[in-house]
């Protein structure tokens, strides 16, 4: 995905594009799995997953993250205390990533390792799958030059799963904000276990 994305960066050509079509089959399959009959619908209360999130933002400052930057993003997030909403019931993948996602030479997908199955709402998955794409660049040094991945990847997921009806709303949009705070969180623990000198961690967490 990574030197599909770079290769993107520097052609026009639509030949080129072949992830964003994959991403939009896979959106589709999921729906599919998402629908199946008598899951009925779960209600989402936003206050748990804010807890998470400010328990995620302690462990970053603990980790050298700018506390003003964390303090600012959970305020922000207070404008959802109280927030609930029924949305679809579904089973979630746990391992459903783009890291585990594979498109052979002739564009057939497979999905290796989805993880544990898990009863829950649709948006987990959404948001997993999303984070995973954003964050494609974490661990190379391409994250120095503050590369992120085309969004055309989560937009063609998206329209692939939810099709003319623009779907994910608030829900999702709290839910992509934790898991980017669970990845952020967990970049900053095994930066902490490196034997590395205190200011090489610190200048890696300033750019994660």
């Amino acid at each position: 995905y990574r030197k599909q994305d770079l290769k993107r960066r520097i052609s026009t050509s639509p030949q080129l594009d072949s992830v964003s079509e994959a991403m939009s089959r896979l959106g589709r399959a999921l729906a599919r799995f998402h629908n199946q009959p008598g899951k009925g619908e779960f209600t989402f209360h936003a206050d748990g997953v804010i807890s998470k999130i400010r328990r995620y933002s302690l462990e970053l400052k603990e980790y050298g993250v700018n506390p003003g930057y964390l303090n600012s993003i959970v305020e922000k997030l207070g404008n959802y205390e109280g927030f609930t909403v029924s949305t679809q019931a579904s089973i979630n993948l746990k391992g459903f990533d783009v890291r585990q996602v594979f498109i052979d030479d002739s564009d057939c997908l497979y999905l290796l390792d989805p993880g544990k199955m898990k009863d829950g709402y649709r948006e987990v998955d959404l948001a997993r799958f999303i984070v995973t794409c954003r964050i494609l660049y974490w661990g190379s040094t391409a994250i120095f030059f503050h590369l992120a991945p085309n969004r055309s990847y989560e937009e063609s997921f998206l329209t692939g799963y939810y099709g003319d009806d623009k779907g994910g709303g608030k829900i999702l949009r709290i839910l992509i904000i934790k898991e980017l705070f669970k990845h952020w969180r967990m970049a900053g623990f095994t930066l902490e276990k490196r034997p590395w000198s205190l200011t090489r961690k610190r200048f890696l967490t300033k750019v994660y």
